[in-house]
């Protein structure tokens, strides 16, 4: 009897160690791989973002200041720059008007690109937005 259990014993623990050894798996990436492969990934991601921000924010701007019905606010702006005078540097207190309708039309378009951006890549803008717009910047 007492060889009967020993044979039963040997058997138990080889098949012990063997289902051990079947259970194993293949070595996985280590954290830098991982760390490296993602980091490629969000950086080609934060290109495309910067792609159709741009791309938006041109078409928008073009968009909204060609459908404006500001007529007037669009004359005073057009008569600012010439031929000979093909910039113009706006004045806080003498063009506050005009300011004033950029900072509209900017705020407008920022937020429309920004929801866009927010809703296609909610993964990255859950609780932030992609794009920021400071109004004392114009």
């Amino acid at each position: 009897m007492k060889k009967l259990l020993s044979l039963l014993g040997v058997f138990s623990l080889s098949a012990t160690s063997a289902t051990g050894v079947v259970s194993c798996k293949p070595k996985t990436k280590t954290n830098d791989e991982n760390t490296e492969e993602q980091r490629i990934k969000d950086l080609e991601t934060l290109q495309k973002i910067a792609i159709m921000a741009k791309n938006d924010l041109n078409e928008q701007l073009f968009k909204n200041n060609i459908d404006s019905n500001n007529v007037s606010l669009l004359t005073e702006i057009y008569q600012t720059v010439n031929k000979d005078k093909t910039s113009y540097v706006l004045e806080q207190v003498k063009d506050v008007n005009i300011i004033s309708y950029f900072n509209t039309v900017l705020n407008v378009v920022f937020d429309n690109i920004n929801r866009k951006i927010a809703h296609e890549y909610s993964n990255y803008y859950h609780d932030s937005l992609p794009l920021s717009y400071d109004k004392t910047d114009v």
